[in-house]
């Protein structure tokens, strides 16, 4: 990748972490949010592109290149975003959570992230969808990337899918496509209106 493009990249993802809910994040609760992570609630922090490999072994597909570039730069854990018009149908402003890749040796914490519930990433990854967020709002549908829907930049459609017909139907259901790419979704949250308490 040339270094005009990582640039754009990084200038990219700076806005978009910045749309990061501070409040959800301190709402997690967890000791080790504090100390180290304490007034740095998203942080710089390089991993080395080969541990991604372990990772990939394991996956359906690469990430998006957008969406790798900010595992690969960024640690943080679990942090709502607004997306406000993205998802169709639900009251504004609409949120999301986006998994944590929380710091640790590699992205062993990202891994657990994408794990967590077997039910999901058990049906899920066989069928090509990897999960990176759960929404809207309270609800629990995973937020994944369609990888069967690849563009030409590699990226891959967003979609949110049918939590209920996954966990006791063991089927995939798309509620709806929510962005053609991650790229798209991250343009979007980064243009979404701010809320009252942002501005």
């Amino acid at each position: 990748m040339n270094t005009i493009k990582v640039q754009e990249m990084d200038t990219l993802l700076e806005k978009f972490l910045s749309r990061f809910n501070v409040s959800t994040i301190v709402e997690l609760g967890r000791e080790d949010a504090t100390g180290e992570y304490e007034g740095e609630l998203v942080r710089r922090e390089i991993t080395p592109h080969r541990v991604l490999d372990q990772l990939y072994s394991i996956l359906p597909s690469k990430f998006p290149p957008l969406y790798e570039r900010l595992v690969l730069t960024h640690r943080w854990y679990r942090s709502e975003l607004d997306v406000f018009d993205i998802f169709d149908g639900w009251s504004n402003p609409t949120t999301f959570d986006i998994l944590g890749n929380p710091p640790g040796f590699g992205l062993e914490g990202l891994q657990m992230e994408l794990f967590r519930d077997h039910g999901f990433s058990e049906t899920c990854l066989p069928n090509g969808f990897i999960q990176f967020g759960l929404g809207p709002d309270a609800h629990y549908d995973p937020i994944c990337f369609d990888t069967s829907r690849k563009s030409a930049k590699q990226d891959y459609a967003i979609v949110q899918l049918d939590h209920e017909a996954i966990l006791c139907k063991y089927k995939i259901r798309i509620i709806q496509t929510i962005a053609p790419s991650f790229e798209n979704l991250v343009h979007a949250v980064i243009s979404a209106p701010r809320r009252p308490e942002e501005t």
